[in-house]
Formats: C-alpha cells, structure tokens, sequence
C-alpha cells in the first residue's frame, strides 16, 4: 500500500498580463510512506501422498508448515521548488529543485545523525524561440531551441542495511531459521544520475513540414548492486554502490505534409531513434572487467558453462557471453572427428542493442475514405535463439534457413529400402548410410589445417550427432554463437482502411457521424531470424533478459472491424 500527501503553494510576482519578464514559482513538499505486510504458509513435505485435492492442504504436513511473515515499511519525505521565467514570449527558463529524505538509507548501526539519507538533485531547462528574434526567411515558420539539465536519484530497497530470517525445516521439533545470503555496505548511498539534452525545431511552408532533432547524454553512477563476496564470510553478496553506465543517443522526427487540399491528401512521418549504453566503469572489486547481470539465463540447461548477460567495462551493455567456435584466421569452424570444436573460455556475440530504430507512418485521405500504414523496425543488435538450437538439434525443422549454417536437418538421413520375402515378411536393405560433413576445416596428420572431410551422422544416440555438438555443445547448450543472430527486423505493424458515411446519410439514420474501419496488426515481418520473431526476450526471475529468447510464444497477426457512432 502507498499512500501520498501533497501540498503546493503557488506565487506570482507579475501579475499583469503585460510584462516584459512573467515569473511564476511554486513551493511545496510531498510525503510518501510504502507498506506491505503479508502472511505466507509452506507446507514442504506431505505425509500423505494421493491426487485428491484434499491432500495437497496445510494439515497433511510431514515435518510442520512454514510460517513466514514479512512486514516492510519505507517513507521519503521530499521538498521542491520551481521558478518559471518568460522573457516577454521569446525565452523561456525553468529552474527547479528537489530533495528527497528517504528512510531505507538510515543505517541503524549508526543512526539517522550520522546517516546520508538526503538527496538532492537540481533541474534547468530553456527554450528559446529564435524566429521571433531574428528575422527568417518566410518560409521557416518556426525555429527553437531548447536544453535541459537534470539530476535524479534513489534509495535502496527497504532494510537494506538489516538481516532478516527466513524459516525452513524443522529439526525435529526444534526450528530452524536461516539468514539472508546478502550482506549490505555499511556506507551504502544513493544512486544518481545526471542527463543533459538538445533539441531544435523547425516548422517550414505552413507547417507542411516539421523537423524535431534532439540529442541527449545520460551518466549513471553510484548503482546500487549485488556483487559476490568470499563465501568464507558468511555470505554469497553484498549490496553496494558501483559502477558507472553513460548513454547518449540521437532523435529525429520528421513530418512532412506531402498533400494538402480538398482531394487527395497525404501525411508521412518518419522516427529515427539510436541510442548506445555504455559500461564506463565497474566496480573496483571486479578485477575481471565483466559483471554477469544474469549469470544463467537458462538454468535448466544444466552440465555447461551457462549462458550470460554481462556488462562488460567498456563495451556496450548487455553482452551476450557463452562458449564460441574454435576458428583459424578466416574465421572457419575448427573441427576434430568431424565436430565442430568449442572454446575453453566464454566469448562475447555482441551486444543485444540495435545500431537504431526506424518508423514510417503514412496516412491517406480522399473525400471519405481514409488508408493509413506504419511500417517500424531495427537494425543491429543481437539475439539468442534458443527455440532455434533446440528445433535443429530435435529434427523438427528443416533448418533451411539458418544463416549461421548451411545444413538442413533433412541432410544426411540414413535410408533403408524395405522388400518382402515370399512368407510376406518384411527385408530392409541399407541404401543411404546418412551423415553430414560440417563446413570448417581439421587438422590433418601434420597439423595442417585442410578442408574437413569427416562425415558424422547428422543427429545420432546419446546426443552425439552433428547438429547436437553444433547447437547445443551436446546437451549442455552453453554455445553463444552458434544460434545467436542479427536481430534486424521491419515490420508493417499497422494497416487502416476506414470510411466515414457522409454527414447527411448519417443524420438521415440518426447518427452525427458514422465511421468504418478495418484494422491490422502485425501483418507483415521481414526478418533473417530464424524459427522466432525477433522483437522478444527471456524472463528470469522476473527480470526481462534482453538479447535471449526461449521457446517464445509466436507473435499474432490480427485483424479487426471497428465501428465508430456518434449519436
């Protein structure tokens, strides 16, 4: 339960309603107090086994039912004040100020005096219309420019400085408790972040065209995260401030008004977005370089190496890390008795993040009839296709359209041929031995690297075949690059087609107005993605993973009537 108490005072020192500087400023204060409270009951052992639901309840419990009962309870109390100024219609300029006390960085061990649980974080921001102060060609209508600056922070989860226990099994009759696997720094602080951004617009010919261009920088520093720890001090991590995350990216919105009159009429819009995080810095703890943000994006894929979201010190965030390919210097698989051969050590398939996204909405209108289309998509970025490894290395599909690998899973089958004796019983004849030649290369009895020549059976007992060792590593499935693709993809995700009744034939059936229209969704995808739609991602533990995807629901193609009266 949250609950909020605001209040706001407002002041205006120019009052008339002509001045050269208008001033506005408001004042005020917000009070806001988080509260959960929740019973849980665990029955972990049954002592009576069955499939009625009559046994799966508290009472048929072997070793007693789990209690655990968790009671939470944060405020921040905040303080903020904003003075606007207009600078007689031509500039404009907001400056604002907030601070936030919040309880859940009150160390208890050292008390609220000595405690930092205030933040502070100031805001700028200006426009500036420079049509109006200088003088333009008439066929800019419009010209501004405007920048900003912010500052923003938070606190830590609640009890973040405390140990709570959570029961388990009792022994016996004795009851068993356990502390939490996290310990909290003792110096734990907030985190901030600070944003900087650009902007002009331009409106031209009568507002037939429109051009909105914005850049933004955003540094991201002191994150609260979990890092592990030794585990000879009792604990598996520590909640703690680090690392630095900066991201800078590029909008661009143009709109054009191609058409314009009593006939046709047509309207384009095209968006342009890039943006690229950055991994500034880690945490002076992680000697590696790299910090897993997931470390086994699929847990149940146990006996490997796992696969990982890593953010990694100076490359873009969310790397893709798992076991690669073995590969010479021309980047050919490596193969030994006919397998592709895998790296010792976990390797990167890049980041999930695109290169940039693009949209382009078209709207066509003539007397009654309207049509309009989006068209919207990335380019760049990767993704992990973990529907894909296990279809191939299942034979469920054919795998013809795999850009990692030219082999179909229909390659190589082994082929008897049947014929009956005179008692009608069945002989079956081997005509096709069936097996596959990986493309790569081995080394032959010199050490040499020559083309490979091997064939192996394409899938095979005991996860032995081709396609096993290729995707999956056997069953460990911890190769990163073998079913990691790019993730660039258009798609027509809208389609309109609608008509609106004339005004007089609808008021002849009662209506005001009456309007039609055949709606579609996800019409059309263009995409070298294999097996999956690419726009997708993974959820662990309640964590949206970015970059993998795991035998995803297949997105929908919907087409709909919609039908507007007004009366």
């Amino acid at each position: 339960m949250e609950s909020n108490t605001e209040v706001l005072f407002q002041f205006n020192p120019t009052p008339k309603t002509a001045n050269f500087i208008d001033i506005d400023i408001k004042a005020g204060a917000n009070f806001m107090q988080q509260k959960a409270n929740f019973l849980v009951a665990n029955n972990p052992e049954l002592q009576i086994f069955g499939t009625s639901p009559s046994v799966y309840t508290l009472s048929n419990a072997r070793s007693g039912v789990l209690i655990e009962s968790q009671k939470t309870n944060s405020k921040i109390y905040s303080g903020f004040a904003l003075a606007s100024f207009d600078f007689n219609n031509l500039v404009y300029i907001d400056l604002s100020y907030r601070n936030d006390w919040t309880s859940t960085l009150v160390n208890p061990l050292i008390g609220k005096d000595n405690s930092d649980y205030s933040i502070g974080y100031p805001s700028a921001a200006t426009s500036v219309l420079l049509s109006d102060i200088f003088n333009m060609p008439e066929s800019i209508d419009l010209l501004k420019f405007r920048a900003s600056y912010a500052e923003v922070g938070s606190g830590a989860p609640a009890y973040s400085f405390g140990n709570s226990y959570t029961p388990q099994a009792p022994y016996g009759n004795s009851p068993v408790f356990t502390t939490t696997n996290n310990i909290s720094d003792p110096n734990l602080k907030n985190e901030r972040t600070t944003a900087t951004e650009l902007g002009i617009d331009l409106r031209l010919f009568k507002n037939r065209a429109k051009f909105d261009i914005t850049y933004y920088s955003m540094r991201s520093f002191d994150q609260i995260i979990s890092l592990p720890v030794a585990k000879t001090s009792g604990y598996d991590f520590t909640l703690t401030n680090g690392g630095e995350i900066t991201n800078k990216g590029l909008e661009v919105a143009l709109d054009f008004e191609i058409l314009r009159g009593e006939g046709l009429q047509w309207r384009s819009r095209v968006n342009y977005g890039k943006n690229r995080a950055v991994v500034a810095k880690l945490p002076d703890v992680i000697k590696s370089g790299r910090y897993a943000i997931v470390a086994d994006v699929f847990p149940g894929d146990e006996g490997g190496s796992d696969l990982e979201l890593v953010a990694e010190e100076g490359a873009l965030l969310g790397q893709l890390y798992g076991l690669g390919f073995q590969r010479d210097p021309q980047g050919n698989i490596i193969h030994e008795n006919g397998l592709p051969l895998h790296t010792q050590e976990k390797v990167s398939a890049g980041s999930y993040q695109p290169d940039f996204r693009l949209g382009w909405f078209n709207s066509f209108n003539y007397k009654n009839i309207n049509l309009s289309f989006l068209f919207d998509g990335q380019v760049g970025g990767q993704i992990y296709s973990r529907s894909h490894a296990l279809y191939a290395t299942a034979g469920t599909i054919v795998n013809d359209d795999d850009p990692n690998l030219d082999l179909k899973t229909t390659d190589g089958r082994t082929i008897y041929g049947v014929s009956y004796d005179a008692s009608g019983a069945p002989v079956y004849a081997l005509e096709q031995q069936g097996g596959v030649v990986g493309p790569g290369v081995m080394y032959d009895g010199s050490g040499n690297l020559v083309p490979n020549t091997v064939e192996v059976p394409a899938g095979g007992a005991g996860y032995t075949g081709y396609f096993y060792n290729y995707y999956g590593n056997g069953f460990n499935r911890d190769n990163i690059e073998a079913a990691t693709y790019d993730a660039t993809y258009f798609k027509l995700r809208t389609l309109s087609l609608g008509f609106a009744m004339p005004k007089k034939l609808a008021k002849s059936w009662g209506f005001q107005s009456a309007n039609i229209s055949i709606i579609g969704n996800n019409l059309l995808l263009f995409s070298k993605v294999p097996s999956i739609d690419p726009e997708t991602y993974s959820i662990r533990n309640g964590i949206f993973v970015n970059g993998f995807e795991s035998t995803a629901i297949p997105s929908q193609r919907s087409i709909g009537l919609n039908l507007n009266l007004k009366f």
